[in-house]
């Protein structure tokens, strides 16, 4: 008699509430174990899995998550946390170096808003709002004056960030020129950049007119490339003075794999250990050249039974990915199939056999019979005797180390003995 004993009791879940705060790209993510605060279960937790993974700047606060805990028999539970998500990140800015700027005949100087001097950046926020101390239109005095400018970055999120140069006021209307930070600027579906002109950031005394080097509209192109920018203010009596600054092209377009393969389904070959599998491979594009396609797995690979998944993905010369993924699900080989009579008079002897497919090792085992020769070969004799039930069971190993199992019940009928009475009226077993 077989018992079959079974778990009915899910599992406990238990889930707890947790504050990530967003890293500089504005993204975090969590992990199950985060969430879990000692989920249990009477026998043994097989896996446990969220909902949700991955929060970005629009998860700012309280978000719900699922928490799903699975036992070794297949039962579920789940729980609900708060994930509260926190951007505790400032913004970055760089402020320019100090200069020099002229006092009028009165020896005034009025400040000007000198927040577009400001190379800024925010895990978030793409404009920070910006504030500068002393404000625009405040009035300072006095050559050689020297004024601290700060500037202050609010990301709306409680974070700010400041950087300071100075000024100083001088008497001379000397021509000047002051070029801007370098700049960094994103290329097109084309990876190509048209450049702008730059003349309206240079701050200049005593000029007329700025001109600049490569000219507004010229096309330059690739991750990476560093063009410099020349600037150069000219007075009224012909005199020239220059500066320059580098501009720098970064590609924020993600690579697109196409042709990513369905889930394929199939059986191991004859091994039994698995199968080698193929499939077309996916393609990629790109706006810039210098795409790498990479794979854990490739077409013909073996695949053991059981599920493996096969990861592309596509990396370009900035960093930027994109990823796909698709199982190969390799199903276990019916069993093999046993010929021979499953309905026997005893005594007696029968044979059974099953299909050689190969190079294989055979091993025979029966109950409640007796083999007759060899029991590791494709057929098997078996001597049966008695009414008990017997069985038939034959595992099949493949060259790899693989095997597969079978058996089938014998049902068994002894035959009867026959009494005959003999002329002296006694009986004779035959």
């Amino acid at each position: 008699q077989t018992i079959t004993v079974d778990d009915i009791t899910p599992p406990t879940a238990i889930c707890q509430n947790i504050t990530v705060q967003l890293d500089a790209s504005g993204n975090v993510t969590i992990t199950a174990a985060d969430i879990d605060n000692g989920s249990s279960d009477n026998c043994a937790i097989e896996a446990m899995w969220l909902d949700t993974y991955d929060f970005d700047c629009a998860d700012l606060g309280p978000n719900t998550v699922n928490l799903t805990v699975r036992d070794a028999c297949g039962l579920e539970s789940t729980c609900s946390a708060t994930v509260t998500v926190q951007d505790i990140l400032g913004p970055d800015l760089t402020c320019p170096a100090g200069f020099n700027e002229f006092v009028d005949i009165n020896d005034d100087f009025i400040i000007p808003d000198y927040t577009g001097l400001v190379v800024i950046s925010d895990n978030c926020n793409p404009s920070p709002t910006l504030t500068q101390n002393p404000v625009d239109g405040t009035v300072i005095n006095g050559v050689g004056t020297i004024q601290t400018i700060s500037i202050t970055a609010d990301d709306g999120n409680g974070n700010n960030s400041q950087c300071t140069f100075d000024i100083t006021l001088i008497d001379s209307l000397t021509l000047s020129i002051l070029c801007p930070p370098d700049q960094d600027e994103f290329v097109d579906e084309n990876c190509e950049f048209v450049i702008p002109d730059y003349t309206a950031l240079a701050t200049t005394t005593g000029a007329v007119s700025v001109s600049q080097d490569p000219v507004a509209g010229t096309v330059i192109s690739g991750h990476g490339t560093v063009q410099s920018i020349t600037l150069t203010a000219t007075d009224g009596g012909g005199n020239n003075e220059q500066c320059s600054f580098n501009l720098t092209l970064q590609d924020n377009t993600s690579p697109v794999i196409s042709g990513c393969p369905s889930d394929i389904n199939t059986v191991a070959d004859t091994s039994y250990c698995g199968i080698e599998v193929t499939w077309t491979e996916p393609t990629v594009s790109d706006n810039c050249p210098g795409v790498v396609l990479a794979s854990s797995h490739n077409p013909g690979d073996f695949f053991p039974v059981g599920t493996t998944t096969v990861t592309y993905t596509a990396t370009d010369a900035a960093g930027l990915t994109d990823i796909c993924s698709f199982d190969v699900i390799v199903a276990v080989p019916p069993p093999p199939v046993i010929s021979g009579p499953t309905e026997v008079c005893t005594p007696g002897q029968e044979a059974y056999s099953v299909v050689d497919p190969g190079t294989h090792t055979f091993n025979w085992t029966v109950t409640n019979g007796t083999i007759s020769g060899s029991a590791t070969g494709p057929s098997v004799t078996v001597d049966w005797s008695g009414a008990a039930q017997g069985t038939v069971e034959i595992t099949i190993t493949s060259g790899s180390g693989c095997n597969s199992t079978s058996s089938i019940a014998v049902n068994k009928y002894e035959t009867p003995t026959i009494s005959i009475i003999n002329s002296s009226n006694s009986l004779t077993r035959r």
